[in-house]
């Protein structure tokens, strides 16, 4: 995931996701968001990594700029035989707003 962000592939970065993750947004409306607003995917610092009994989920805490969000957790869940990024709650009701909505939440809350 890290080499997609850093080079700005951001249909990369949306074939990462879960499968609940792309059913909520497609990829072109995807690149659309993340595109114009890059900084919701800036690559943060990684402070730990919990595993699930199972090891089929893994809780990541991250650090990034105040702006960013600050400190916030996420899941990675291994799903068909890969890691894939489960988008948070939030990120997953901005993403069924569509790319347009999106944006303009985003830019309203300052994240852009």
């Amino acid at each position: 995931m890290e080499q997609a962000i850093a080079a700005h592939d951001w249909g990369a970065v949306w074939d990462l996701l879960t499968s609940t993750g792309q059913a909520a947004m497609t990829r072109d409306d995807y690149i659309k968001v993340v595109g114009g607003c890059p900084k919701i995917v800036a690559l943060p610092q990684v402070t730990s990594i919990v595993m699930n009994a199972a090891g089929t989920t893994a809780t990541v805490t991250v650090t990034s700029p105040v702006a960013q969000g600050g400190t916030y957790t996420f899941n990675m869940v291994y799903e068909n035989g890969h890691w894939k990024h489960q988008p948070s709650d939030g990120a997953m009701t901005r993403m069924g707003l569509g790319a347009d909505k999106a944006l303009a939440a985003l830019r309203n809350n300052g994240l852009c």
